[in-house]
């Protein structure tokens, strides 16, 4: 009988799996072991430890200059890698950083934070007790590209989940984003805030701290800023138009240089921002589904929201410069916070006259929200007159996260007033001392909506001078005029 000494096909496979296995056992642990990997990560970790080291003598020796020193106030920014320009950047307290990780790190409260993202130096960074920057990465939805100024024109950000130099808010460099057809966003991060003095006529710098977490809780006597949650959804952040709305109801631009949408209803805007998102979505690239963003309306939270964050040490913290444009183009600015309306303009980034119109006094902030035209929000005062149901039925139709609602007390301007006293982030109440008159921050118009006049108009006009402002609140039947325009606010999340 002749033996068979062949391998049988079983044995065979049996053999092959077996080798899979290892071989995917050692890539494994190859990666997991690799030793270009552990020498990088020894490396950043040596280099982290040396900064940590200079920012402890840095402490200690501003401790011995000035016994009031308190670390818990003490911060620096990003830096660029600008030899020449270190002044208020990590760079000046750390000498010893690189220009590749100065654009990585800063310092926060007297602490090395991390402002990258690259999620294996934030799992390095973890490991050895760092903390990520506070401000929440701006998320951008499909059709979206993140910019940056490169000092005279829009640049793509080629790799925004890495690059620090998008956005830099301790520099006041607030992050961009453009959509598809051109129109420009600003991102508005989620914070907490603290009024020293609420209810004031006199103009305040805001104490503002940016959450991480949606579900932080307050700082004691800080209120987390109502624009962030939506609905049922507790948001990272919004975007926010960067200039009133041009175009035309069916296209809805947002960019400088152009006349701004008016004449409209505060019904046709509101509708006109909602089909934002689905019927004319392919405009803006993120196509008509409407699955994880939301475009509507500008609600008054979402317009304190931006005033409070401009008023805040990451913003302009003076007075935002008119647009005194009497042809409504957007992104302008006259030669003074109340020029007279004039034809004679300067662009948003014009450096000298253009960039104090924005929120940030460069040109990273969000424009027109002094002067140009009276903008509509999504509020109003619920009094039951006829003019809610005459010009703005979509809006009283919508649902609650798409407005706000005041109650009315006496449909008298004192009454409505008094009555919405505690509510907050809206810069009405907290920013004004009286219904009427200009006793809104920096001498900006007050007129607490009530009676045939129930909705809320924004920033005055350009020709209202002293009284036109970021804080100026008033009143309006909800009527298309040609003073009256608008903005658009975006919201990205997986819960939308």
């Amino acid at each position: 009988m002749k033996e068979n000494k062949g391998i049988s096909l079983i044995v065979l496979v049996i053999t092959i799996i077996v080798i899979i296995i290892l071989a995917g056992a050692v890539i494994l642990s190859l990666a997991n072991n690799n030793p270009i990997t552990s020498a990088n990560k020894a490396t950043f970790g040596s280099n982290v430890a040396s900064y940590n080291s200079e920012l402890a003598l840095v402490i200690s020796k501003e401790y011995l200059q000035d016994n009031l020193f308190s670390p818990s106030t003490f911060k620096a920014g990003v830096w660029n890698g600008t030899e020449g320009n270190v002044n208020g950047t990590i760079k000046q307290y750390i000498t010893s950083i690189t220009p590749e990780d100065g654009v990585k790190f800063k310092i926060e409260n007297g602490k090395l934070v991390y402002a990258g993202s690259d999620s294996i130096e934030v799992s390095w960074l973890t490991e050895i007790g760092i903390e990520q920057s506070t401000v929440n990465s701006p998320i951008l939805s499909t059709g979206m590209t993140a910019k940056k100024w490169n000092g005279s024109s829009w640049i793509t950000v080629s790799s925004p989940n890495t690059d620090a130099t998008w956005y830099n808010y301790e520099n006041k460099e607030w992050a961009n984003a453009q959509t598809a057809d051109g129109s420009m966003w600003v991102w508005i991060p989620r914070y907490e805030y603290k009024i020293t003095t609420p209810h004031s006529s006199t103009a305040q710098i805001i104490a503002v701290n940016f959450l991480k977490s949606i579900t932080q809780t307050a700082t004691v006597g800080y209120t987390v800023h109502p624009a962030f949650t939506f609905g049922t959804a507790e948001l990272t952040g919004i975007w926010v138009a960067k200039f009133e709305a041009s175009g035309s109801t069916v296209a809805i631009d947002l960019k400088p240089g152009i006349s701004s949408l008016r004449s409209i209803t505060i019904d046709a805007m509101f509708t006109a921002c909602r089909n934002m998102e689905t019927t004319y979505g392919t405009k803006y690239g993120w196509g008509t589904s409407g699955t994880g963003i939301d475009t509507h309306l500008m609600k008054n939270i979402e317009w304190g929201a931006v005033a409070y964050l401009s008023s805040s040490v990451y913003g302009k913290t003076g007075e935002v410069w008119i647009n005194p444009s009497i042809n409504y183009t957007t992104g302008q600015a006259g030669t003074s916070a109340s020029a007279s309306g004039t034809t004679s303009t300067y662009p948003y980034d014009d450096l000298t006259y253009g960039v104090q119109a924005s929120t940030t006094g460069n040109v990273y902030g969000v424009y027109d929200m002094s002067g140009g035209a009276w903008e509509y929000t999504a509020a109003y005062v619920d009094n039951g007159n006829e003019s809610l149901t005459t010009y703005g039925p979509s809006l009283l139709s919508a649902s609650s996260q798409y407005k706000d609602v005041y109650i009315s007390d006496g449909d008298t301007q004192s009454g409505n007033y008094i009555a919405n006293s505690s509510k907050v982030g809206d810069a009405v109440y907290e920013t004004s001392s009286f219904y009427v008159g200009d006793t809104s921050w920096y001498g900006d118009n007050s007129f607490m909506p009530s009676s045939i006049f129930p909705f809320f108009i924004r920033g005055g006009y350009f020709s209202d001078g002293l009284g036109t402002g970021m804080f100026d609140f008033n009143d309006d039947y909800g009527v298309d005029y040609s003073i009256f325009g608008f903005r658009p606010v975006l919201a990205v999340s997986g819960e939308l």
